[in-house]
């Protein structure tokens, strides 16, 4: 429900919603329209399966349920399991269920398997989903790897400007290392791309892949908060950075949970520590990091590709 073009890409046909966001009426209307048009082509073509993310569940529920076919959940976020929720995003949740049909996924109970982004999402909310199976699927990468070596540590990056992405500690962290370029990347609508924070303190804006992770000896990812997964740690790996992670959510499973590369995000104390050892370390960091091409592997477009064939083969009802 969130494609933005129409047609037929690498034989795959995409329906997508085009939403009028002139007014909550017009809003409403459109997904009624969507609605409607999935349930008609529903009608003229036999599934064998349907999969969907959180956000068309119920759309999905009642298809796979005409078809007498299973249906399989992508969850990528908490946003539809109400136990994670505050209030106010309980109350973002009713009102967008009543234009598009989308509902707390761990009331529902309906889905027959869930696939989740990460092996720490499947831990945290497969009590909570009500499937007779749990599979993972990582975020796909188009892996290119590079063989960068970093022998002294000049420039440090981040993307995220917020709390829950960890930017006051990377902002302290550039104060303590005044030799050291930091730089945060991202959108914001508060700076201009370039924009001097402090003397060695960045906004990056909102740039290339080969901007983001080229210059950089250390990419950090400090989040506070539990994030899912975790895919611009295994990017910068790829792309031979040194990589450190907070030990926040599905951030240690993306630098196989090695303790010499995950940090306390609660400790300002362990981060400075950390960057000093890497300061003093350098070359040590960049091999391990290097030594962990074969990981990065594991997270190819053909590798998750192949996980969601063998899991369609074997939920698929075939109708003839």
């Amino acid at each position: 429900m969130n494609h933005d073009k129409n047609g037929s890409f690498h034989g795959v046909e995409v329906i997508s919603p085009e939403i009028n966001r002139n007014g909550m009426l017009a809003k409403i209307r459109s997904y009624q329209d969507y609605k409607q048009v999935c349930q008609d082509y529903s009608k003229k073509n036999k599934s064998d399966l349907v999969l969907c993310a959180t956000s068309a569940f119920y759309l999905a529920r009642k298809i796979a349920n005409q078809h007498k076919v299973k249906l399989g959940l992508f969850v990528r976020a908490y946003e539809n399991f109400s136990m994670f929720l505050d209030k106010k995003q309980r109350l973002k949740n009713i009102i967008k269920s009543v234009y598009s049909d989308s509902n707390y996924v761990g009331e529902n109970k309906l889905a027959d398997f869930f696939i989740y982004n990460s092996l720490f999402m499947k831990d945290k909310l497969s009590p909570f989903a009500y499937a007779a199976s749990a599979h993972v699927i990582y975020p796909p990468l188009n892996i290119i790897k590079k063989n960068k070596k970093v022998g002294k540590i000049r420039k440090v990056h981040m993307v995220g400007m917020s709390y829950d992405k960890g930017f006051s500690t990377f902002s302290e962290l550039s104060q303590y290392f005044p030799e050291i370029d930091f730089v945060a990347f991202g959108k914001s609508s508060k700076y201009s791309k370039a924009t001097r924070l402090g003397s060695n303190l960045y906004y990056g804006g909102w740039c290339s892949v080969d901007e983001l992770f080229n210059p950089a000896d250390v990419f950090l990812v400090p989040s506070t908060w539990e994030e899912p997964f975790g895919r611009v740690a295994i990017e910068a790996l790829s792309n031979g950075c040194i990589v450190v992670v907070s030990n926040k959510g599905g951030l240690p499973e993306t630098v196989d949970n090695n303790v010499q590369l995950i940090v306390d995000s609660d400790s300002a104390v362990a981060w400075k520590d950390k960057l000093h050892d890497i300061i003093d370390n350098a070359e040590y960091y960049s091999f391990l990091c290097r030594e962990m091409s074969g990981l990065v592997e594991k997270y190819s477009v053909e590798r998750q590709l192949d996980k969601l064939e063998s899991i369609v083969k074997e939920n698929v009802i075939s109708h003839g």
